[in-house]
């Protein structure tokens, strides 16, 4: 589970982590959709791409003390992220997530089990 911690807001119930250069060139690549309350947590990560995806989603950028730095919503097909240098990883949610759960730059996330 993820939960905003400056809002005291459950984000996504469950994630999956890529954290290998396979799971990171994979991604979400391949689904359908991306399930309501689930979420891709994927490290390090500077940048993201939405090349040959089939649904929209938000990425969140967080730091590595899991600061929001860059927030992306509605993220359609064939997209790409600028670089942000300052974060290390992107957590991709269902589209609609971010505007939901009001997260703001700034913002603590954390994981709880």
């Amino acid at each position: 589970m993820i939960i905003n911690t400056t809002k005291n807001t459950i984000i996504t119930q469950t994630e999956e982590q890529a954290n290998t250069f396979l799971t990171r060139l994979k991604g979400l690549l391949g689904r359908k959709f991306l399930p309501p309350e689930k979420g891709m947590l994927i490290y390090p990560c500077k940048q993201i791409h939405s090349c040959f995806m089939k649904f929209n989603f938000d990425a969140i950028f967080l730091a590595r003390d899991n600061r929001v730095v860059f927030i992306m919503e509605d993220i359609k097909p064939f997209r790409f992220s600028p670089l942000i240098r300052e974060a290390f990883a992107v957590l991709e949610l269902p589209a609609g997530t971010v505007r939901d759960t009001h997260i703001e730059v700034g913002d603590l996330l954390a994981r709880k089990e």
